[in-house]
């Protein structure tokens, strides 16, 4: 287990933070203040083509943004 009471660097020259990394982290058990990380359920559909938008703090839907490889379409009304 890892704490950190001084500013740590990895891939950065001046950490903004105690522990400032830039580039790729491989955790296990990962916390971010006492409270496990990636452990919440999102639900939700969509429609292919279809931006996803966070609908509620769980769950995505539908956008009114679309994509094709040559365009991108956003329905304003």
């Amino acid at each position: 287990m890892l704490f950190v009471d001084y500013s740590v660097r990895h891939g950065t020259t001046m950490p903004t933070t105690k522990l400032d990394i830039v580039g790729n982290v491989n955790a296990y058990d990962l916390k971010i203040n006492g409270t496990a990380a990636g452990t919440g359920n999102v639900s939700g559909s969509g429609t292919v083509n279809t931006m996803a938008i966070w609908t509620s703090s769980s769950t995505t839907g539908d956008s009114s943004t679309t994509e094709t490889s040559t365009m991108i379409k956003i329905n304003l009304g």
